[in-house]
């Protein structure tokens, strides 16, 4: 928070956000309900990105409230770290979502960038803990409500970062970028 501070010398407005006690990404989200009445971004700080956001963001969104960015593990550059296998339809929809299991049949993982629409909050309980992947994605699908993707290029990337191991295969990546 000291570099960032309130966001106005970076042209933005930064409010932090302090959990007393820990209810998953989802129910931290679902806090900030009051404030949040548009679509919005969720990124996880937890992963290091080289991704065109202004890609993702003018995206048209469809009838659902989420849209998920993917990557494909077998294409995209990444750290190996697992996240969500995500199975896509023909109409890039969201067919199956598997958090913590290994499908390798499935080459499409989460990048933990999702743009949500206020709708997203009927989905997430309150004063529990609730995860995306865990919770409020599956139950989605359970329900039959669409989850759109958003496949990222295969010249971008996405690294999990929450090992040392990964935080070196992050650095490494990043390296090789610079000395081209």
């Amino acid at each position: 928070s000291d570099y960032f501070a309130d966001g106005s010398k970076f042209g933005v407005k930064i409010e932090y956000f302090h959990e007393e006690d820990l209810v998953g990404i989802a129910g931290a989200v679902k806090r900030l309900e009051e404030k949040l009445k548009e679509p919005f971004l969720v990124i996880y700080g937890d992963n290091v990105f080289n991704v065109d956001f202004r890609k993702v963001l003018s995206v048209a969104l469809g009838p659902g409230p989420a849209l998920i960015a993917l990557f494909d593990r077998t294409i995209n550059p990444n750290s190996g770290a697992a996240g969500g296998v995500v199975e896509v339809d023909d109409r890039g929809f969201v067919k199956g979502f598997w958090e913590g299991v290994a499908r390798p049949d499935i080459p499409f993982v989460n990048a933990g960038i999702y743009i949500l629409k206020p709708d997203i909050f009927k989905y997430i309980p309150s004063g529990v803990f609730c995860d995306f992947g865990k919770h409020v994605f599956p139950d989605l699908l359970k329900r039959g409500v669409p989850i759109q993707t958003y496949i990222i290029p295969p010249n971008e990337a996405v690294f999990g970062a929450d090992t040392l191991e990964y935080l070196e295969k992050t650095r490494e990546y990043f390296a090789s970028l610079r000395a081209l």
